[in-house]
Order: structure tokens, then C-alpha cells, then sequence
């Protein structure tokens, strides 16, 4: 179905509930493109953040958002009153109305059994390991949730829409040609520091290498201090280059990773999306999770190139065999395009949009 196909279905309001709105929180802004890539299917889109900045404003009439708050215990109070009156004046508008709640569950405990009672149709982007009391309760009253594939969503159930990762990512594909000339060994580890990601594995298997081969880059903000430290000194004792590098903006680390070869991903039970932008600007992905390997187009390339299945390897092979064997500027593009058909962003609004439509 094509974009005017959907714009043109019944006058449609989307509420879309989510974190944080913004541009200067890194790991978090890409909201903001995910809502104005919704643009084109609703009459209006009210996005409801948790935290939004409080200069940011989009430029789009249609687009409107609204801080319902959190944080202290009177805070989280005046939240909920702020959740009820929303849903209040959801269930009042004389227009159709559909709800997305975007990596946010306790705000889905709030609204969704009124929303239910009324036959709001209700809609959960989740892609994440945790299985929070919040999201177990309000499962049933769910209509359908949107994850990256049918493994990525914590609980078993039928009701999971596999859609790839939606990534913002830049234009610049020239840049991709100079990797031949790159330092093989140099990883990234983007996204916060935290013992979730285990990148503790990197470095052992990084430690059963040759010396001077590897370095690695922790990019993102510090969420467990204590875990970076004890990743400094596991690194000082097998004289590993290990630094920390703080959380950079969207253009500044799209050009980053388009300068680096590798790129290293921990994560297990869901799809970290950190990773596959690095893999759709030209890096080669080091990872155990068999969603990633798919979803960033790496199993192809560790089949047609080595004849190997890539997530049976372990992660020292891994690094073996992208540190010591050549892969080609042509695979290494051919793995681009893939990763980014795989998780276009454009791709998965409109296929969120036709599903969440076909129950307005």
C-alpha cells in the first residue's frame, strides 16, 4: 500500500506515548524522526513524552507534543492525573483515535484498561529483555505490538509484528570506500555502559589475540560507573588500547562510524539499534545475538564470504576472522544495502501505519 493510499483512509489521530522527545539526549532522539516519519499517514500525531525538552518544538502543524512528566514520587503523581485527563479527552474526541506507546509500559498500566473498556485500539513498540510486571499485566489488553523480529519481544505471545529496526541515518555512502585503508582491529561499543551489554566478552576475547591488534571504543553515556572501571582494568591487565569516549550527536557519530571497521554487540534478547546504524555505515558487526546477525545482513556476509555460519562462531573467531582475512569494498557494501533495506525507517512507519489503520 503507498503513502497516499494510507493518508487518504479515514481521518485518523495517532497518541503517541514515549520517553523522551528532544534533540539532546543521544541515545534517545531518534523519537523525533520516528514521529515525523508518522506524519504523513495521520490527521495529527499528539506525542506524549515523559521528558521533553523544553525548547524543542516540531515544525510540522500536525505534529504536537506534551510533557506528562516523572521522576519523584510527587512528580510520578501529577503524571498519572496528567495520563487520566489524556485519556479522557482520547475517549471525547469526536475524531477516530489510535494509541502507540513506544518502549514505555508504565504509562500502558495507566491508560490502557480504560482505553480497552472503550475500544481504543492500543499498540506497543518493544524491543527489550526486561519483562516488567507493568508489561506482563497489560498484555492482554493490547491489540498488536511492533518489535524488530518475533524474538525481540520478552513474552511468547501471538501477537508480535516483526518489523526490522526503523535507523536515521546519513546519505553519505562515498565514505564507505576508504575502509580497505582502515585499521582492521579498531571495535566500537556504542550505546551506554552498562553490564547488560557484556562487553567484558569483547575484551577476553580480544585478550587471546596478538598484542596491538585491537583497540576498542566505548561510545555512549556512563550508566554504571563501577562496570567501566573494572572494564579499564581488565583491559590494563591484558594491555588492551580500551577507552570511553561520551555520547556524540546524531551527525558526529554517523560520521564516526563510517571512519571505524567493527563493530561489537553484546546484547542478548533483543536488538540493539546502536549497532546496525554502525553496520548501515559501513562496519563489519562482531555479535553473538543471531537477530542482529540477520537483521544487519552479517549472516549473508559470513556465508557468501567465509562459509561460515557467523553466530555459531564464538566471538574470539569472530575477531580472528575479521581482523586476518580481507573482506571486499563490494561485500562490505553489499552488507550496507542490506542493512539499511532491513531497517529503513521510511519502510516500517508505513508498515506500522497500515496495521495500526486496518483497526481504526
Amino acid at each position: 500500500m503507498n503513502r497516499e493510499k494510507i493518508s487518504h483512509k479515514n481521518h485518523v489521530i495517532l497518541n503517541f506515548f514515549t520517553i523522551y522527545l528532544g534533540e539532546k539526549n543521544p541515545p534517545l532522539n531518534h523519537t523525533r524522526f520516528w514521529v515525523e516519519a508518522f506524519g504523513p499517514y495521520f490527521t495529527t500525531i499528539n506525542v506524549y513524552a515523559t521528558h521533553l525538552q523544553k525548547d524543542f518544538k516540531f515544525e510540522a502543524p500536525n505534529l504536537k507534543s506534551v510533557e506528562t512528566g516523572g521522576g519523584s514520587f510527587v512528580k510520578r503523581t501529577v503524571a498519572i492525573g496528567r495520563l487520566l485527563w489524556i485519556t479522557r479527552n482520547i475517549l471525547r474526541s469526536k475524531s477516530k483515535n489510535v494509541c502507540l506507546f513506544h518502549m514505555t509500559t508504565r504509562s500502558l498500566l495507566i491508560m490502557a484498561p480504560i482505553l480497552r473498556l472503550f475500544r481504543v485500539p492500543i499498540f506497543l513498540w518493544y524491543s527489550h529483555q526486561a519483562r516488567p510486571l507493568s508489561l506482563k499485566l497489560t498484555l492482554p489488553l493490547i491489540d498488536l505490538i511492533f518489535s524488530p523480529t518475533n524474538r525481540t519481544f520478552p513474552i511468547n505471545t501471538d501477537k508480535v509484528f516483526a518489523t526490522g529496526h526503523g535507523l536515521v541515518l546519513s546519505n553519505r555512502k562515498e565514505e564507505f570506500e576508504i575502509k580497505e585503508n582502515q585499521k582492521k582491529g579498531n571495535i566500537l561499543v556504542i550505546g551506554r555502559v552498562a553490564r547488560v551489554k557484556r562487553i567484558e566478552n569483547l575484551l577476553i576475547a580480544a585478550s587471546k589475540l596478538p598484542r596491538g591488534n585491537i583497540s576498542i571504543e566505548c561510545i555512549g553515556p556512563i550508566q554504571d560507573p563501577p562496570y567501566l572501571e573494572q572494564l579499564k582494568e581488565l583491559a590494563r591487565r591484558n594491555n588492551l588500547v580500551f577507552r570511553h569516549v561520551d555520547a556524540m550527536g546524531k551527525e558526529a557519530l554517523n560520521d564516526y562510524m563510517t571512519k571505524r571497521t567493527l563493530v561489537y554487540s553484546g546484547t542478548q534478547g533483543s536488538a540493539d539499534k546502536a549497532p546496525l546504524e554502525a553496520v548501515a555505515n559501513g562496519c563489519l558487526l562482531i555479535s553473538a545475538n543471531q537477530d542482529l546477525q540477520t537483521l544487519s545482513g552479517m549472516s549473508t556476509l559470513w556465508w557468501e564470504e567465509f562459509g561460515v555460519h557467523g553466530d555459531e562462531l564464538s566471538i574470539e573467531k569472530q575477531l580472528t576472522f575479521l581482523t586476518q582475512r580481507k573482506v571486499s569494498v563490494e561485500a562490505r557494501n553489499n552488507l550496507i544495502n542490506r542493512c539499511r533495506f532491513n531497517n529503513n525507517l521510511d519502510n516500517l512507519t508505513r508498515t506500522m501505519s497500515t496495521e495500526m489503520l486496518r483497526y481504526a
